[in-house]
């Protein structure tokens, strides 16, 4: 039988697991794609925008990076990634004559307000 001295020290490790495992139950995360169009402050499509995405070694998911270039449309899509739920990603839009843009997202396989939703469409303003 262990004595209460013993057991003590062991307590705050117990929830420390339970308090990770948690953590892994809500970051299943999974894989997806960035999709979109970019336009101007008019509406118009903006082609050759290029569209960077990429996410930081966090410990819970991998780096990565890639980039495409949106078409005569302003559409792009890019390659799938995966990510777990709680680690953010970032998409940088830029393009020639244009103010550049940074968006922050979690993937969309979770519940989080800025989770990614399945099109976006990114306004850029002329530079001035």
């Amino acid at each position: 039988m262990f004595k209460r001295h013993h057991i003590m020290p062991l307590i705050p490790l117990f929830f420390m697991a339970l308090a990770s495992l948690a953590c892994v139950q809500d970051c299943l995360g999974g894989s997806f794609s960035v999709q979109g169009q970019v336009v101007d402050s008019q509406g118009n499509p903006i082609e050759n925008a290029i569209i960077r995405v990429w996410g930081e070694n966090d410990g819970i998911s991998e780096a990565f990076e890639f980039s495409v270039i949106s078409d005569s449309e302003g559409n792009f899509v890019t390659e799938y990634t995966f990510r777990f739920g709680c680690s953010r990603f970032f998409v940088s839009v830029e393009a020639q004559g244009f103010q550049a843009q940074t968006f922050t997202y979690h993937p969309p396989s979770e519940d989080f307000p800025d989770k990614l939703p399945p099109f976006i469409i990114v306004e850029l303003s002329a530079n001035e």
